[in-house]
C-alpha cells in the first residue's frame, strides 16, 4: 500500500481539491505527500506545498503528514481508525506511539486527551520515596500546567519528605534505628535540604523577614509545616513578649 507512486502533476490537482475543500482533507494531503514521485534534491514537497496552497501550506507540514501516513498505512494493512472517529490530529498524536493502533481503534479520543495522553507516557509523574508518605503522588495528583505550578509541586513534595525524614532522624536519635541508617537518613536530609534552599522561599510575614528552608525562622507558618521549626506554644518567649506590651499600651 506504501509503494504506489503518484505522479507529480496528479498529486498537485488532487492536493487542491483536498485543501479548498470545506473540511480539509488531512488524509488525502498525507497520502500524496508519503507517496508522490519525487527527484533527487528537488525538494518536492517544498514546492507542491507551494503549488497546493502557496505560502498557506509548508514544506514541512507535508512532511509531517506523510509521517502521520506512513505510520498507520502499511504494506501490512491499514491501521486508521473507520469505528470512533478520531480525527486526523489524534493519529498525529499517537504516531510515534509502539501502540499507536491499538489506540486509535480502542475509542474516541478528542486531541486534547491524545496530547495529554502522550505527555503523560513521555513524562511520567516521579515515583517518590516508596514509603506512601508525603511523596504527592498518586491516582489523584494533578499535572503542573506552568512553570510556577511545577515549583509549587515539588515544594510540596520536598516538604513532604522533610517531614518524613524529620521523624526518622528521631526514630534514629532516640535508638530505634542503626547508626548506619542514621548517617543515610542524615545524608538524605542534607540534600533535600539543599534543593528546598533553591527553591523553597517563603513569604515575608509581619516580624519574620525573607528567608529559605536553610534559615528557618520561628513563628514561620511554612517552616513550621515543614517541621524545620517547633510550633509557638502558649506562653512562649514571643507570646510573653507580646503580653509585657499589652499593659503599656493600655495605658496610652
Amino acid at each position: 500500500m506504501t509503494d504506489t507512486t503518484v505522479r507529480y502533476s496528479s498529486a498537485v490537482s488532487r492536493g487542491r481539491t483536498a485543501w479548498n475543500a470545506t473540511s480539509k482533507s488531512l488524509w488525502t494531503l498525507a497520502e500524496l505527500a508519503a507517496t508522490v514521485e519525487t527527484k533527487y534534491a528537488d525538494q518536492t514537497l517544498n514546492k507542491l506545498a507551494a503549488d497546493i496552497a502557496g505560502d498557506d501550506l509548508s514544506g514541512n507540514t507535508l512532511a509531517n503528514y506523510a509521517t502521520t501516513w506512513r505510520a498507520y498505512v502499511t504494506d501490512e494493512g491499514d491501521g486508521r481508525d473507520v469505528k470512533h472517529g478520531n480525527t486526523f490530529s489524534v493519529h498525529e498524536k499517537f504516531n510515534t506511539l509502539d501502540n499507536r493502533v491499538e489506540l486509535v481503534n480502542r475509542q474516541h479520543w478528542t486531541a486534547r486527551e491524545a496530547a495529554e495522553l502522550v505527555k503523560s507516557l513521555k513524562n511520567p509523574a516521579p515515583a517518590g520515596d516508596g514509603d506512601g508518605e508525603g511523596d504527592g503522588e498518586g491516582a489523584d495528583a494533578t499535572e503542573p500546567v506552568n512553570e510556577l505550578d511545577k515549583v509549587v509541586a515539588e515544594i510540596k513534595r520536598l516538604e513532604g519528605r522533610l517531614v518524613t525524614l524529620y521523624a526518622k532522624q528521631a526514630e534514629l536519635e532516640a535508638g530505634t534505628e542503626s547508626a548506619d541508617a542514621g548517617t543515610d537518613a542524615d545524608a538524605d536530609l542534607a540534600g533535600l535540604a539543599a534543593q528546598l534552599a533553591e527553591v523553597f522561599i517563603h513569604t515575608p510575614r509581619k516580624g519574620v523577614p525573607e528567608h529559605d528552608a536553610s534559615d528557618p525562622q520561628t513563628g514561620c507558618p511554612d517552616c513550621i509545616a515543614a517541621g524545620l521549626v517547633p510550633p509557638v506554644q502558649a506562653g512562649s518567649p514571643r507570646r510573653a513578649k507580646r503580653n509585657r506590651r499589652q499593659p503599656a499600651a493600655a495605658a496610652k
